[in-house]
């Protein structure tokens, strides 16, 4: 992935399995974000593919590829304030719905039971993920630790095989970085993929059993937490090289 001439990606090739977590970390500018978004097509790669299955994700829009099973957060919240919690995360079911602007003319029934559909499905979420006594609050009006797992909650009403999670521990303090913890935990227990990009390497390190380290647009380093530890390649990348 270039951006005129700095070249944010260079031939990075990354594999993510059915049921694991794979830890993506390195320094500020290192490419993170911009991976995350080639991925899921809010930008198209210079060369390369994105593949999910062996489908070819690369031309997709982003809500294309949502279809396809595979969803992310974002670095900065980005849910609908005023919207209560359950709304949210009911929104996140609309890639699951069919029932377009006509059917609203011509067969108002179906529209009444896919929100019903979409209502009932959201509240599940929400008790899975221990968010049941906020649904009825409005966004704005929660913490921000909660509002960081509403985000999550509502990409897990996409359906997704895949979950790409963007520094969902940013900004939290102990107690809710465990609660965090606990989400994800969960998360994996229903065999979904996670790519986890984060800075708390404390979190990065509990919950990660492999680790990719990029710096500069390249992997420079990917192994269990044991040997992401012990390699020079990341010692230097985030603390630079001695010079002789």
């Amino acid at each position: 992935m270039r951006f005129g001439g700095v070249v944010a990606l260079n031939h990075l090739s990354l594999g993510l399995n059915q049921g694991e977590i794979l830890g993506l970390i390195g320094p500020n500018g290192s490419g993170k974000s911009t991976l995350f978004n080639v991925v899921t097509g809010f930008y198209r790669a210079n060369e390369g593919k994105v593949r999910l299955e062996e489908e070819d994700l690369t031309e997709l829009y982003p809500h294309e590829i949502t279809e396809r099973g595979l969803a992310r957060t974002f670095q900065n919240l980005n849910l609908f304030n005023r919207m209560t919690v359950l709304e949210n995360v009911m929104v996140g079911m609309h890639p699951r719905t069919s029932a377009g602007l006509r059917h609203f003319f011509y067969n108002p029934a179906r529209v009444v039971r896919e929100e019903r559909w979409m209502r009932k499905g959201a509240q599940l979420i929400l008790k899975e993920l221990d968010l049941e006594e906020y649904s009825r609050e409005q966004a704005k009006n929660l913490p921000y630790g909660v509002q960081r797992r509403v985000e999550i909650a509502r990409a897990m009403a996409t359906e997704p095989k895949f979950l790409l999670l963007d520094e969902p521990a940013a900004g939290l303090n102990v107690a809710e970085t465990e609660t965090l913890q606990e989400t994800i935990g969960r998360i994996l227990e229903k065999g979904i993929a996670i790519l986890l990009v984060e800075h708390n390497m404390r979190l990065v390190m509990n919950i990660c059993r492999r680790i990719c380290v990029l710096n500069y647009g390249e992997k420079v380093a990917e192994g269990t937490p044991a040997e992401i530890n012990e390699s020079k390649a990341v010692i230097e990348a985030y603390l630079g090289k001695r010079k002789r």
